[in-house]
């Protein structure tokens, strides 16, 4: 905090503006996450918060590049891949900061010219105030993973492309459970003939509606893509498509407008 506190003075001093370089924090795609979680009854409560970054790094990683270089990235993975784990989170709890945090390397290596090893696989758990903890990895010792995931008593919440470094669609699932667990049941038998047939339903509704679908036999879906200029369903910022997998779950695919990174 006080080396923010010193930039920020410089910036002031110098009449620059302070910047923020965090790629998916400026996508149209968050704006309609949070209003989806804040949704009053929709969601509840924010119980866990688990993402997941990495790469599998080339051979020539572990010679020449900066991250494998404790003099010049002594965090390695957990300094280039983790932050965004550790900025999601923190978005996802509104800036809460955690009780207590544990973290764990669980491989490090370095390159020749490097004083000490970095961590090249990191694992790190969260927790925060009123039952909530998070969880993430990154590594590049494992081959390329962006995913955040957010779980609360009524509906999950599953973003995809997290730091939008790969793709230029930014998009996210909410899904929400209306399986009669009092039906549920409890014996479920093997089943020999490979799993069980899916059902899918593909309704568009717009932002705001809950509606429980007709289900239909399982088919391949192809997602369609809202982006400026496309005619969307929903608003103008966004688009969403109502999914399911299987009976007793529903869900909206929201489609930010598309950003033209790549």
């Amino acid at each position: 905090m006080a080396e923010l506190e010193e930039m920020l003075a410089a910036c002031r001093k110098n009449k620059v503006q302070f910047m923020d370089g965090v790629m998916f924090m400026h996508s149209d795609r968050l704006p309609l996450m949070r209003r989806a979680l804040d949704e009053s009854g929709k969601v509840g409560q924010i119980k866990r918060i688990a993402s997941h970054f990495s790469f599998l790094a080339a051979p020539e990683f572990m010679t020449s590049n900066i991250r494998a270089s404790s003099d010049l990235e002594p965090l390695g993975a957990l300094g280039d891949l983790g932050w965004y784990n550790t900025r999601f989170t923190l978005w996802a709890m509104n800036y809460q900061l955690p009780t207590h945090v544990t973290g764990r390397i669980l491989t490090a290596g370095k390159r020749p010219d490097s004083s000490l090893d970095v961590p090249l696989e990191f694992s790190a758990e969260l927790w925060f105030p009123g039952g909530v903890s998070a969880s993430y990895y990154c590594s590049f010792v494992t081959q390329i993973q962006q995913w955040a995931n957010i779980s609360a008593p009524r509906a999950t919440c599953i973003s995809t492309t997290s730091s939008l470094l790969f793709g230029c669609e930014a998009a996210f699932e909410l899904v929400v459970s209306n399986l009669d667990r009092s039906a549920a049941p409890t014996n479920m038998p093997r089943r020999r003939n490979g799993l069980p047939r899916r059902s899918t339903a593909t309704t568009t509704h717009r932002p705001g509606n809950w509606p429980v679908p007709q289900l239909q036999p399982h088919r391949p879906h192809r997602p369609s893509r809202a982006g400026v200029g496309d005619d969307c369903p929903g608003d103008a910022k966004g688009g969403q498509r109502l999914l399911g997998n299987r009976p007793g779950m529903t869900g909206r695919r929201f489609f930010a407008v598309r950003t033209s990174i790549c």
